[in-house]
């Protein structure tokens, strides 16, 4: 019985997750999508180098094409986290409304 509290437990998360994934890339805020993911895997290294990067756009007024292609790589590099640790459903999932 716990061991399905805890996957009901874990869908109710995944799926706040995908909700606010989707408002933010709505927004085009694809850098505040990949940090909800990062705070999602309680990953506060890739928080900071986002929150960077997210600081860099706003001061040159754009998205400079390496900053945009380092940002895809993290990003990346997040969904095989998510696939580590929640499985390649949750992975599809996320993929799905980035």
């Amino acid at each position: 019985m716990i061991r399905l509290t805890n996957i009901l437990k874990e869908a109710d998360e995944l799926n706040s997750v995908l909700t606010k994934i989707e408002k933010a890339t709505d927004r085009n805020s694809h850098a505040e999508a990949l940090d909800i993911i990062a705070k999602f895997l309680n990953d506060s290294k890739t928080q900071k180098i986002l929150k960077a990067i997210t600081d860099i756009h706003h001061l040159v007024g754009g998205m400079p094409r390496e900053l945009l292609q380092y940002r895809d790589s993290i990003m990346h590099d997040l969904l095989d986290k998510v696939e580590s640790k929640h499985g390649k459903d949750a992975k599809i999932k996320i993929n799905s409304v980035l």
